[in-house]
């Protein structure tokens, strides 16, 4: 049981994480991680495609990834995530 515990304390700080990524944090995410990541990839020959570029997009993956991170955090408090988990 402290397993779960602990995965849920994980998943619960990921979606804080991922939601704050698509909030407050977006643009220093953006100018300190995104924009260099781009730069890096560019430098190397490979390029980055435009739709992966669009602000929105990152957006929408840190948001649905907040939801996803939250609804495997209330799922795995279930009786019946419990059971997945253990494989029972």
């Amino acid at each position: 049981h402290a397993n779960i515990t602990l995965i849920r304390w994980v998943l619960l700080a990921l979606a804080a994480l991922a939601f704050l990524h698509a909030t407050i944090l977006f643009d220093f995410f953006e100018k300190h991680f995104f924009e260099r990541w781009v730069a890096l990839s560019e430098r190397r020959g490979a390029p980055v495609p435009s739709f992966m570029r669009g602000r929105s997009v990152h957006r929408a993956w840190a948001a649905t990834s907040a939801i996803l991170f939250a609804a495997l955090w209330w799922f795995l408090g279930t009786p019946a995530g419990i059971a997945f988990l253990r494989q029972e």
